[in-house]
């Protein structure tokens, strides 16, 4: 081999290992893709990306060759340039089941929709008392209604939108209904499984003082419908604690700890919100999280009260995915048509202490996101994709002292799959 071929070889090998290292740089960035999948990443940057790693291969690539130790770290780099725009062009799917054919998805009610809304301004609060039922949390969502007025909306530029969404299938009542008794000794609930309705559906339970109005409550509750699941140890709330300073991140490895318990992937679920509630006087830290392999939703996958000891008193709990879908997507246009013909339910959101602002207003759309809401039905549970539409307006109102306006914003969440 005379000099210019081995100098050209070893400029070819240099090429190919800052190849390597470059690609290699570039995995956050593919791992990142993992996680956002569900939001529908831009078809087009995800083609650009793939075209862009398999054009610099191309070009890269001289063949094989054999100058001693050379082949060896060769073939290593040319296997890092094949894994990594393979994962370019097809988004890997780790932390999920592998998308198939959709089924036919059902239909996101305006109660489907609206379910965790707050309440309209000075309309007073909504919320949901638990009681000493087992089947009612203080942890469910507020029972809210959409903004009562009319926005008249005008809208930026809008994006695209994608061509297809995520949907996702829940594992239902087979996930942890046969496992109730089994959950029940772990969490140290001591009674026998009865069979309650709440007027809906059906419910397994063990609870102990369920005929005790008067005595503190310490119950799992299972709905053999969806498979949500709500526990409750209203003893350990009943004491009054001074409003913990701190211990956020206690509080939310002994949330993760006891979901992981319970059989949930509690380490792959993404953590939505965590405070302290003023709702009862122990003052315990509120902990959601969403589902796994999942993006943003509408409805937390699970809420926890967390006293400062670190001990679980509340829970409202749904059954995590069981496989994911891809399903054609709605045209945005096609539901900013819907919205600015005011056909859409609206939640408005202001820190002002006014009253009643029902009187309309006028705002601007100024951004698009994808979500998910929970549909549960008998027999299945999805989370079904929805477009959020966000922004700011100015809401009018008229009294007695005259007239006067109120800087909001709202957001309205509309079906974002294909019919």
């Amino acid at each position: 081999m005379t000099p210019d071929q081995e100098r050209r070889l070893r400029d070819e090998f240099v090429a190919e290992v800052e190849t390597a290292r470059t690609l290699l740089r570039l995995a956050p960035l593919l791992r990142r893709l993992d996680q956002i999948a569900a939001d529908e990443p831009d078809p087009s940057f995800l083609d650009a990306l793939g075209a862009r790693l398999a054009s610099r291969r191309a070009k890269r690539r001289r063949g094989a060759f054999a100058v001693g130790g050379l082949v060896a770290a060769f073939a290593a780099a040319s296997l890092v340039i094949v894994v990594l725009s393979s994962n370019a062009s097809h988004p890997p799917t780790r932390q999920g089941p592998p998308l198939v054919a959709a089924p036919r998805l059902p239909h996101p009610t305006v109660g489907d929709l609206t379910r965790e809304f707050p309440m309209p301004p000075g309309t007073g609060g909504g919320g949901s008392g638990g009681g000493n039922s087992p089947l009612a949390s203080p942890l469910d969502p507020p029972q809210n209604l959409p903004y009562p007025g009319r926005l008249r909306l005008s809208a930026r530029p809008l994006p695209r939108g994608p061509t297809t969404v995520p949907a996702y299938l829940l594992r239902g009542a087979s996930f942890d209904a046969p496992r109730l008794v089994a959950l029940a000794r772990a969490l140290k609930v001591r009674a026998s499984p009865t069979r309650l309705s709440d007027g809906v559906a059906a419910w397994m339970v063990v609870a102990e003082n369920v005929a005790r109005p008067t005595r503190p409550l310490h119950s799992v509750a299972v709905s053999l419908t969806t498979g949500e699941l709500i526990y409750r140890d209203t003893e350990r709330e009943a004491g009054s604690l001074p409003i913990p300073v701190g211990g956020q991140d206690a509080a939310l490895m002994a949330a993760r700890a006891w979901l992981r318990g319970l059989g949930w992937p509690a380490d792959r679920m993404q953590l939505a919100s965590i405070g302290i509630s003023m709702d009862i006087p122990a003052h315990p830290f509120a902990v959601a999280f969403g589902w796994a392999g999942v993006g943003t939703t509408a409805t937390a996958a699970a809420r926890l009260w967390v006293l400062p000891g670190g001990r679980v008193v509340e829970v409202h709990l749904w059954p995590p995915v069981a496989r994911t879908y891809r399903v054609a997507a709605r045209p945005i246009h096609e539901a900013q048509g819907i919205l600015q013909r005011g056909q859409a339910p609206l939640a408005v959101v202001t820190a002002s202490p006014a009253g009643s602002l029902g009187g309309g207003g006028s705002g601007v759309i100024e951004r698009i996101d994808v979500s998910h809401v929970l549909v549960a039905r008998a027999g299945s549970s999805f989370l079904v994709p929805v477009y959020r539409f966000s922004g700011t307006a100015r809401l009018r109102e008229k009294s007695a002292a005259g007239s006067f306006s109120v800087a909001v914003t709202w957001y309205t969440l509309l079906d974002a799959a294909r019919r």
